[in-house]
């Protein structure tokens, strides 16, 4: 790890002023000088410095999924927070901590959400146990770690904003979808687990409540900055109106999706996999959707 955290912080809150301000303009004009910055930080930093940097994936991905989304793998940087994730599900001693982990698959979902055929050419990649072992890591094991690791992200704000992500994500990638993804089956075949998700999600949230923008919280030790911070509030605001996190509602994704699912694979096929979610699951879901009918 080479950039110092306090350069990072600093770089990472320029950037994403940058992005906030200029948008569209300032990407055509500096697509590359973007890209380079990112390949500096990205992997090169503390987990503190990587907090930040997730400020600048937000603001890119907010309102440019599909171009940040493009950037991000055009660059390497794409590929460098994959390998990190597959070294985690490795268990590898080498991987960066969970919560950095947690930081890059929701920048991979605002990717995907995007652009669902987006790593289609990139999975699956390779990486190395602790043993030495070369192990693949593909579309199933990438759609397993949202699974696996949904339940253990943090009961905060950014927390409410990572599931609302990772799950509005899993509910897309499920039929039908425009085109076939690399993803679907794997779903289907965890669907127990997905539906357990779903079931945690509706139960205790509104299905209206929308999360705050990604914020990195208070550190003592940092200098904090008081200029400008109205501005800063007032532009963030502005662009979480048009985030999906408060564009789309999960419960109505999760109904869609359903009677989509239901209709494209036919009954019988339908009837199989609901077969292997427990029953109880199914009949909370299906009170909790009566309830707000």
């Amino acid at each position: 790890l080479c950039m110092d955290v306090s350069l990072c912080r600093i770089l990472m809150l320029i950037t994403e002023g940058y992005i906030l301000l200029g948008g569209a303009s300032f990407l055509n004009a500096h697509y590359s000088t973007l890209q380079n910055i990112l390949i500096l930080v990205v992997g090169q930093t503390k987990p503190r410095g990587a907090a930040y940097t997730a400020l600048v994936f937000e603001a890119l991905l907010r309102t440019f999924p599909v171009e940040g989304g493009t950037l991000l793998l055009q660059g390497g940087i794409m590929r460098t927070m994959l390998s990190s994730c597959a070294l985690n599900y490795q268990n590898n001693s080498a991987c960066e901590p969970e919560r950095v982990i947690v930081l890059y698959l929701t920048t991979i979902a605002r990717s995907l959400l995007g652009n669902p055929a987006l790593l289609d050419e990139t999975l699956p990649i390779t990486s190395t146990s602790n043993e030495g072992v070369t192990l693949s890591y593909g579309p199933r094991e990438l759609i397993h770690m949202y699974i696996v690791m949904f339940k253990g992200i943090e009961s905060n704000s950014n927390g409410a904003l990572h599931k609302k992500l990772w799950l509005l994500l899993m509910l897309s990638l499920l039929p039908p979808t425009p085109s076939p993804t690399v993803y679907s089956t794997h779903l289907l075949q965890m669907m127990d687990q997905l539906l357990e998700i779903c079931l945690s999600v509706l139960a205790h949230q509104p299905a209206s409540s929308n999360p705050e923008p990604y914020d990195v919280g208070f550190d003592s030790e940092e200098e904090t900055i008081e200029t400008g911070k109205d501005a800063y509030r007032a532009m963030l605001d502005v662009e979480a109106k048009k985030d999906i996190t408060n564009t789309a509602d999960v419960q109505s994704a999760f109904q869609l999706k359903m009677a989509g699912l239901a209709s494209t694979l036919g009954n019988d096929v339908y009837q199989h996999i609901l077969s292997t979610v427990e029953p109880v699951i199914l009949q909370q879901l299906e009170r909790i959707v009566n309830q707000t009918a």
